[in-house]
């Protein structure tokens, strides 16, 4: 679980993480936390290489490791303080279109279909995540 945090480290709200993620669930939510993942490399046998990208080379790997080794757990206490900035690079989620694209497209061969269908769920998700 993730609690958010303002620049002044002022508590904004709790942000609960699903038990497990799929590769599936992941097509249309971006659920993992890069800042709280620990990787049991006995389970990920997998090379961890991420994309040479300014943004979205995270959602890029773990689509990666989960289409290839399975589904990841989440741990539901509050482990993690995420600082919520202005000029965060992630602070849009709809400007995440390229990224998403790139992840799923690019990288993993989602068709264009698929990938609208997708991306139409993560953005309802999207706006459920930051808005309520």
């Amino acid at each position: 679980g993730i609690q958010m945090i303002n620049d002044n480290g002022e508590f904004i709200k709790n942000q609960n993480v699903p038990a497990e993620m799929t590769y599936k669930k992941l097509l249309r939510n971006t659920a993992i936390s890069t800042s709280s993942v620990v990787i049991d490399r006995n389970k990920v046998t997998v090379p961890i290489v991420m994309p040479n990208r300014k943004t979205g080379e995270d959602y890029a790997l773990w689509l990666s490791i989960l289409r290839k080794c399975g589904n990841a757990k989440g741990e539901t206490d509050y482990l993690l303080k995420y600082r919520k900035t202005k000029n965060s690079l992630s602070k849009n989620r709809f400007d995440s279109f390229g990224d998403l694209w790139y992840g799923q497209h690019v990288l993993n061969r989602i068709s264009v279909l698929h990938f609208m269908f997708n991306y139409t769920i993560f953005a309802v998700n999207a706006i459920k995540k930051h808005y309520f």
